[in-house]
């Protein structure tokens, strides 16, 4: 649908009284229009109903809770996650390298928060799209008129032969996909320099966080062997999937 005629159909449906229905189903189309700015999504937005329930508490959770509240003018928005901190967590490959110290990549959940935007501590632990509630592990049911769905990437450790979350680190097999995991992996580094031998560096086939990480990871653990004046004392290498 073109700007033009968006406005067209939005200014149609203010004369006639929006509801909330019809309001989501033309913010998702606005949302296809790049060209379309905060400003024309408020003015549009302002007499819109509905109670809005956001799933995660991430980056993607609380920017678009930041969002939709600049959106309407009497935001009705609940944001369930049990997180006590918000880590950026592109920072942790950074970590590993050397880059970053950890405290760098975190804040206190409530800090990130937007204001006005009513936080549940709490885990979801089903959807019900047909009642439109959802079930969370210690508050009960939370109805909802519209669902954002941003819960992150679980990682199941123990769906890699030979390593759990708990055993990172040991025999030098590291990831930098966990908080932890990057501060250890940033000490086997380290110690990599200086004793030398071969490092391998996998991109797997499944889904995960970051296809560019084991990329970087490896390119930087090059960068400071060079640093370190030990890079004939290391073999890299990096298999991608």
């Amino acid at each position: 649908m073109m700007k033009h005629e968006l406005e067209d159909q939005l200014k149609a449906f203010e004369k006639k009284g929006i509801d909330r229905r019809h309001f989501f189903k033309l913010m998702a189309m606005a949302g296809l229009l790049t060209a379309a700015s905060t400003q024309k999504a408020k003015a549009f937005s302002s007499n819109a109903k509905g109670k809005i329930v956001i799933i995660g508490g991430g980056a993607a959770g609380i920017s678009m809770a930041a969002r939709l509240k600049s959106w309407l003018d009497k935001p009705d928005i609940t944001l369930i996650d049990p997180s006590d901190r918000q880590f950026y967590q592109p920072g942790f490959t950074l970590i590993a390298s050397g880059v970053y110290q950890p405290d760098d990549v975190w804040r206190k959940q409530e800090d990130c928060m937007p204001s006005d935007i009513k936080w549940i501590k709490d885990s979801v632990a089903a959807v019900d799209p047909v009642w439109n509630q959802v079930t969370t592990k210690n508050n009960g049911k939370i109805a909802y008129d519209f669902l954002v769905l941003t819960p992150g990437i679980q990682i199941n450790w123990e769906k890699v032969e030979g390593i759990t979350h708990d055993t990172l680190g040991q025999g030098n097999a590291n990831s930098i996909y966990d908080y932890e995991g990057a501060q250890k992996t940033w000490k086997a580094l380290q110690e990599f320099s200086k004793t030398g031998g071969r490092g391998i560096f996998t991109d797997t086939y499944t889904k995960h966080k970051c296809g560019g990480a084991p990329k970087k990871i490896c390119l930087l653990t090059e960068h400071y062997n060079r640093k370190q004046g030990t890079r004939d004392k290391v073999d890299l290498n990096y298999y991608t999937a």
